[in-house]
């Protein structure tokens, strides 16, 4: 089972996603989503010196070994492709290994947020001079796939869930009156850029 109250950050949960903790359970059976606040888009990523036309159609893309960080949902067209197994996959833990594994030339291409990945890069163990490294070999696929808004998954097991997400959900709501919200990612963002 679920070992935590509260999750983030969480994409939009699609109805029939099914649980990777219970069996034979959808994901919105046992969460409940904040109000959304911003996200960041979803991109395929690849190192530089690798060749790759990609137009937008993710037909184009079914013979690479792509990589994916098990349990994340990236786009509703993406995921029914991998979930129907018409998709070369490679599962990471999280956008550290999966980072590790386009890094390695384990897969030739990746897919998440690219500041999140950026970002997981900066905060790892790895040296400063590694860090540069892998930051600069990184290249971003255009067009993006999607623009995901982010938000607090809620555990339904929780006797007050409800209670929880009213007061997280009041508190996105005045963040975003106040600014705040913008700030601390305008924060956060120029901190990933220091780099």
């Amino acid at each position: 089972m679920g070992k935590a109250d509260v999750l983030f950050p969480e994409y939009f949960i699609e109805a029939n996603a099914p649980s990777d903790v219970v069996t034979g359970m959808h994901r919105t059976d046992l969460l409940r989503l904040s109000a959304p606040i911003p996200g960041g888009e979803i991109n395929f990523l690849k190192l530089k010196d690798t060749e790759l036309e990609f137009n937008g159609n993710l037909l184009s893309i079914i013979n690479k070994m792509i990589g994916v960080v098990r349990g994340y949902q990236n786009t509703p067209e993406f995921d029914a492709l991998m979930d129907a197994g018409k998709l070369n996959i490679v599962e990471a833990v999280d956008d550290l290994q999966l980072s590790r594994l386009l890094m390695n030339k384990r897969v030739e291409i990746i897919i998440g947020d690219p500041q999140v990945i950026q970002s997981s890069i900066l905060m790892s163990e790895e040296t400063s001079a590694q860090k540069r490294q892998w930051l600069t070999e990184l290249d971003i696929v255009e067009p993006s796939l999607a623009y995901n808004p982010l938000y607090f998954a809620i555990s339904k097991r929780v006797k007050n869930s409800y209670t929880i997400l009213e007061n997280i959900n009041d508190a996105i709501n005045r963040f975003k009156q106040t600014g705040t919200l913008n700030r601390i990612i305008e924060t956060a963002k120029s901190q990933c850029h220091q780099y």
